[in-house]
């Protein structure tokens, strides 16, 4: 079994999240808190992928077209690398919450996150927190895609 964690912003959970994710194929048990953001845990099988599952809350949420990912963690047990890199001036939280799922469709990304708080809505310097296989990708190429968010 395998596990996935988002973070979410500006989404709401209705009655019938749970019957309806559940009845996907592939997923097998969510937890979720619903504070001043949406944390989702989701344990799946190989019968669904994780483009699939991330596709499958965009769409429920509708936020196809809109980012509001604030985090993920795919659960990943393996000898991982971990970089924090500071961007001094972010343009504002759509290319934040945009390179955070930049970062979830990028292979060898294992998680994460920034310091970034939608509730203070600071700009500058965000620190991206990000854990990645080594053997997939290296720290250039993270480099280059937050550069060219």
């Amino acid at each position: 079994m395998q596990e996935v964690t988002f973070k979410f912003d500006n989404v709401m959970i209705s009655n019938d999240f749970l019957d309806y994710f559940l009845s996907l194929t592939g997923i097998k048990d969510i937890n979720y808190k619903n504070d001043d953001y949406l944390e989702i845990t989701i344990q799946y099988t190989d019968d669904i992928s994780l483009e699939r599952i991330k596709l499958e809350l965009e769409l429920y949420f509708n936020v196809l077209k809109i980012p509001e990912m604030l985090s993920f963690d795919k659960h990943i047990k393996k000898d991982l690398k971990k970089e924090q890199i500071v961007i001094k001036d972010m343009c504002c939280e759509y290319c934040i919450k945009g390179t955070i799922e930049d970062l979830f469709d990028t292979n060898g990304i294992v998680s994460a996150y920034t310091n970034y708080d939608p509730l203070v809505d600071s700009f500058y310097d965000v620190t991206f927190y990000i854990t990645y296989d080594d053997s997939l990708i290296t720290k250039e190429e993270i480099n280059n895609i937050l550069e060219n968010m």
